[in-house]
């Protein structure tokens, strides 16, 4: 997904893609989803690492279209957590209602 499409349905579905924060490919973190799970982007470097600047590597509800699905049930978001990539960096955004944070 283009960064400006996922946007433009974050903001179609009212809510607001907040940055967790910026990291290095070698340095992508952990994640944590509302209900405890936790998930490893490290495990996914590879796959994004090639990834084209201006792209999103969507993490969501499952049948609805996400790169990676997460669980199935509405409390996950469609579209719960997003990386882009930007230069040399990959942010993390938040773009659920239930809430993302990064393990420290």
């Amino acid at each position: 997904m283009k960064t400006n499409e996922l946007f433009e349905t974050v903001k179609k579905n009212n809510r607001v893609a907040k940055i967790l924060g910026v990291y290095t490919i070698d340095n992508l973190p952990k994640v944590r989803l509302f209900d405890g799970q936790v998930i490893n982007l490290q495990f996914f470097a590879k796959f994004v690492k090639n990834m084209p600047e201006n792209e999103a590597v969507v993490f969501g509800r499952a049948g609805w279209g996400a790169d990676f699905e997460i669980g199935a049930t509405a409390y996950y978001s469609r579209i719960h957590f997003a990386v882009i990539r930007v230069g040399d960096m990959w942010q993390v955004l938040d773009c659920s209602l239930n809430g993302t944070s990064i393990v420290e």
